[in-house]
């Protein structure tokens, strides 16, 4: 973010830069205030999501331990060859515990059995595997799939674009209100600005005129889990006050 704001400063100073004028001169200037906006829609490029790995013996840790591990190394084999690494995909475990689980009884806790849990994140560019991904961890003895998100990678780069946009349209809009006065836009006085984008994803439209089907056959025909990651929206907002000179 300290970037856009260094972005727009030197807009202002860019603006300003022809006019030289003292502070107490800029207090007894008009000034016009401009408020403009861009957005833009864009598909989410990035998955990430968690899978949980949790087994329990009633009598061995260790053995909870090493089944455990037997279903994380068929999880991995099922998952390495769908990501890419160098695409800046990745499979890490993000937490492992293992420790002894308690029931109440009375006013006693009693020893119920050893529980291990393996907490493994992935983060992938091919968003179009998602649904394979998930299928496959589970078959091959995941307990569970969360925290499932859709991000954009070039979301500050799209930012710093509508930014920019909208900050070109606010002078221009400035200097066309004021063309019909004989006044034009003599420095900035400030610029706010803000850039984000919606939590939630509108759902993408399924292609089933394509395959001549309905969008209940083409998702009971998929081989995998459906996952549908929507659109986000961008909206980049710039409140611009001018000193305006006649």
């Amino acid at each position: 973010m300290k970037k856009l704001v260094v972005m727009f400063v030197v807009m202002c100073f860019s603006l300003s830069a022809a006019v030289a004028i003292d502070d107490k001169d800029y207090k007894k200037r008009g000034t016009l205030v401009v408020n403009t906006s861009e957005y833009k829609e864009l598909e989410p490029d990035t998955a990430e999501l968690s899978i949980r790995i949790e087994t329990t013996d009633f009598k061995s840790v260790q053995r909870a331990s090493e089944d455990n591990k037997q279903i994380a190394e068929k999880v991995y084999a099922e998952l390495k060859d769908l990501i890419n690494t160098s695409n800046g995909d990745f499979i890490k475990t993000s937490n492992y515990n293992a420790a002894p689980l308690y029931k109440s009884s009375g006013n006693k806790s009693i020893f119920d059995r050893y529980r291990v849990t393996n907490n493994i994140n992935i983060r992938t560019k091919n968003i179009d595997k998602v649904g394979e991904m998930i299928d496959k961890a589970l078959n091959a003895g995941a307990t569970s799939v969360h925290n499932l998100t859709f991000s954009i990678s070039t979301y500050d780069k799209e930012c710093e674009a509508l930014l920019s946009a909208a900050g070109k349209k606010a002078y221009a809009q400035a200097q066309a209100t004021l063309k019909q006065s004989n006044s034009y836009v003599e420095a900035v006085s400030s610029m706010n600005i803000s850039c984000g984008g919606n939590a939630s994803f509108a759902p993408r439209r399924m292609n089933v005129a394509a395959k001549g089907m309905t969008e209940e056959d083409a998702v009971a025909e998929a081989s995998y889990t459906l996952i549908e990651p929507g659109v986000s929206r961008i909206n980049a907002n710039v409140n611009a006050v001018f000193f305006v000179k006649p």
